[in-house]
Formats: C-alpha cells, sequence, structure tokens
C-alpha cells in the first residue's frame, strides 16, 4: 500500500483515506459484499478510528484498531442485503471518530453506496416460464400543457401477463415536482394495476420539460423500466 498523498487524498484530521465513497456496486438479494479503504495515521501520536452510525446490515472492522504515526491500515465494510429491507440504489452515511471525539461533520463523513438487484441467472426452466410478465402500452408519459402554479395527475397502468405474481419492488425517483405512488406493490396474473403521478408546477418557469422515473420489479426481462414524462408549462 502506497502511503504518499496521491495514494490517500482524502483528510479526516491526522488521518488520510483512499476514498470518501464506498462503492459497493450492485448487489444480489440476499448475498454480502465487502470493499476496503486503505488509511494512514499522518499525526505524530496514536489514533483509534472507529465507524460510528452504522445500518444493521453493515459491519466494519479497523486492523490495527490503532495507528501508530505513519503506519497504514485498512477499514473493510461488509454489506448484508438479506436484513436490508430496500431494493435499488441504497447510500448510507456513516461518521469516522478519531480517539473517541465525534464530529459528525461532511469532513468526517463516509458515503456507502450500493445498488440491491435480484439474481435471475439461476433460474430453472420451469421458473422461468411462471416468471411474472410486466406489460406496459408505452414508456412514455405525456402530461401536455399544464398552467403555471397547477397540478395535474396521470395514472400509467401495469398489467402482468405472466403466470407468477409481479412485484413493484421499487420507485426510483429524484423529481421534486413529482411524486410516484401506487395502490398495491403486487400485480397479480392477468390483472393490472396504476402507477398515480402528481405532477407540481408551482417552482416551475415556463418552457418544456422532460424528466424519468425508474421502476424496479421482479420481471427477469424488466426488472428496470425507465419511465420517460413530458410536458408544457405556460402562464
Amino acid at each position: 500500500m502506497s502511503s504518499d498523498n496521491v495514494a490517500l487524498p482524502v483528510v479526516m484530521g491526522d488521518l488520510r483515506l483512499k476514498a470518501k465513497i464506498v462503492q459497493m456496486n450492485n448487489v444480489d438479494k440476499g448475498k454480502t459484499q465487502t470493499r476496503v479503504v486503505e488509511i494512514q495515521n499522518a499525526g505524530k501520536g496514536n489514533l483509534k478510528p472507529v465507524i460510528d452510525n452504522l445500518p444493521q446490515y453493515i459491519s466494519v472492522s479497523v486492523v490495527p484498531e490503532t495507528l501508530k504515526p505513519n503506519e497504514e491500515g485498512k477499514i473493510t465494510f461488509t454489506f448484508n442485503s438479506k436484513i436490508c429491507n430496500q431494493w435499488g440504489p441504497v447510500t448510507d452515511e456513516v461518521y469516522v471518530t478519531l480517539n473517541g471525539q465525534k464530529k459528525y461533520s461532511d469532513e468526517f463523513q463516509l458515503r456507502i453506496v450500493e445498488n440491491i438487484v435480484e439474481d435471475f441467472s439461476k433460474l430453472t426452466l420451469d421458473q422461468k416460464r411462471n416468471a411474472p410478465i410486466l406489460e406496459t402500452a408505452s414508456r412514455t408519459i405525456d402530461f401536455g400543457v399544464i398552467k403555471a402554479g397547477a397540478k395535474k395527475v396521470a395514472k400509467y397502468k401495469l398489467s402482468n401477463k405472466g403466470v407468477n405474481t409481479l412485484e413493484v419492488r421499487r420507485i426510483i425517483n429524484n423529481n421534486n415536482e413529482i411524486y410516484v405512488h401506487q395502490t398495491k406493490m403486487s400485480v397479480a396474473s392477468g390483472k393490472s394495476n396504476f402507477l398515480i403521478i402528481d405532477l407540481f408546477t408551482k417552482t416551475l418557469p415556463e418552457g418544456d420539460y422532460k424528466k424519468s422515473f425508474t421502476v424496479q420489479t421482479n420481471d427477469p426481462d424488466n426488472p428496470f423500466i425507465i419511465l420517460v414524462m413530458t410536458w408544457k408549462v405556460k402562464k
């Protein structure tokens, strides 16, 4: 492990770290994922780093527990998706405590980023035949022209043409002016359900808009679908 400033560019007091963001990448639901962050004590005294604010599905080990001056070590993060009740992208913010001094600030914050997905590669032929099949009329939603400051509601139909129940794992929506909700998280075979999309234009200036959100399901052929929304705001 290199101990120069280029290799360990993140500064937290006397602690130097390889990275401030721990990327777990895709994690199959039910599996664990491990990542290591290299560290070094750049101070003149002993340093004991401890990770605080951990959710129950992330465990950490610091080796060595106490770093001597200039000594190098590593922090190992282990993410257990089995006990995490979320799906899709998950971000956890944890904090580094040095020698018992808790400073919950951006300087001492680490972000752990995961994306919990479903592993369909091991499905048997029968399981594939009985899998849910998501059917939609379109992947776009056109709200049309909306008066500035008004609210408009759209309904988006999700149908299950497969055998087993279609599960909406998660709706991933990062738009402040859009609120997406559904009446049910499950769609039985041969049935349909609707997503309700509320559009609020109160803070939007005049103009044309194009936004999107993602729906995560248990359909092996459509685990993630991106729905594109368009509209025009006029006074």
